[in-house]
């Protein structure tokens, strides 16, 4: 039962950030509602690490906006419905 939740849960996430994406994407030539797509951009450059056998590049970044914040918590208000309803 424990995987149905996770998998649940993290089903629900990616659903939110495609969705939200999508959204964000959609409503930003509008001149209301282009708040949607206001980015945040966080994360780390690219650093190399390179000992002459073996070379190393880690980096992340992430772009969010303001429409995937929304249906996340969304998703999260909504998890606990969801879980009622699979475990019934």
């Amino acid at each position: 039962m424990a995987f149905k939740k996770t998998l649940a849960l993290i089903v629900m996430m990616a659903i939110s950030i495609v969705l939200g994406n999508f959204i964000g994407r959609i409503c930003d030539p509008a001149g209301s509602l282009a708040w949607l797509n206001f980015k945040i951009n966080f994360g780390f450059d690219p650093a190399t690490f390179d000992i002459n056998v073996l070379s190393l590049t880690l980096g992340f970044t992430m772009d969010i906006n303001i429409a995937q914040i929304i249906l996340m918590i969304l998703a999260v208000i909504l998890y606990p419905k969801v879980v009622k309803m699979l475990s019934a």
